[in-house]
């Protein structure tokens, strides 16, 4: 920053210096965003219970995918935490009764749910993790109190 303060003292002639200035100025100020963000993450997060309630919001179709994946994260806690897609699906049927197909988690992971860890089978399977699946689990157990 003081580098930038200097530089902004000169008196610079010509179109070029200054526009130098004006990239310099940019770079630093996004520096100075970056260090800030990486200091405090809490200014850039996005709480469980507030993505939770996005989803089911939008997509209140997803609440059942959601339960499944979070019973198939706890299950798979012990053994680091990734499960694939499909076992998501047949715990959703058990727990629904009814045959699931859906083409992949990846609305659960756009919405920063879960997130991709891995791929196989050629790109016919996909592994996931669910970061917070305790919040997640309490911003669904309070939905269901409000109903």
């Amino acid at each position: 920053m003081g580098d930038l303060n200097r530089l902004l003292l000169f008196d610079l002639e010509g179109l070029q210096h200054h526009c130098v200035i004006v990239v310099i100025g940019v770079f630093c100020v996004n520096e100075v965003i970056r260090d800030y963000e990486e200091k405090s993450p809490m200014a850039t997060m996005t709480t469980a219970k507030q993505l939770v309630m996005r989803l089911l919001h939008e997509h209140p179709e997803e609440k059942p995918v959601l339960r499944a994946a979070c019973e198939q994260a706890r299950k798979c806690e012990p053994h680091g935490g990734e499960f694939a897609g499909s076992w998501v699906l047949k715990e959703m049927a058990q727990q629904t009764g009814k045959p699931a197909w859906r083409p992949g988690l990846r609305r659960l992971a756009a919405f920063g749910l879960i997130e991709k860890t891995d791929t196989t089978r050629g790109g016919r399977r996909a592994y996931y993790r669910m970061q917070d699946r305790q919040g997640v689990e309490e911003a669904l157990a309070e939905l269901q109190t409000k109903q």
